[in-house]
């Protein structure tokens, strides 16, 4: 899903790379058990985007991917611009069932 998003994605790497590129990172599980049986598991995954563009279409793509997928819960990210490196830091935090 992610690499339909950007083209540079990476999994629990966060180092400065150039251009545009997507980390992501499953942070806990949770499971529904009864009975000795599970019923109902997710995972909760971070997933941020790093970019140097005002405008990226990253969060966009990224956003109308995950609508399109039953399966995936997600909060509208956060974002925060670092004067320092030059880039902007979207946050999301996903559950996947």
């Amino acid at each position: 899903l992610f690499c339909k998003a950007a083209e540079n994605v990476y999994h629990a790497k966060s180092s400065q790379e150039p251009g545009e590129y997507i980390v992501w990172e499953m942070s806990s599980k949770t499971s529904l058990r009864a009975d000795g049986t599970g019923d109902t598991a997710a995972g909760r995954y971070t997933v941020d985007i790093y970019t140097r563009k005002e405008f990226s279409e990253i969060p966009e793509k990224l956003e109308a991917l995950m609508d399109s997928c039953d399966e995936i819960f997600w909060t509208d990210p956060a974002c925060n611009y670092n004067e320092t490196t030059g880039y902007r830091h979207y946050v999301y935090t996903l559950e996947v069932v």
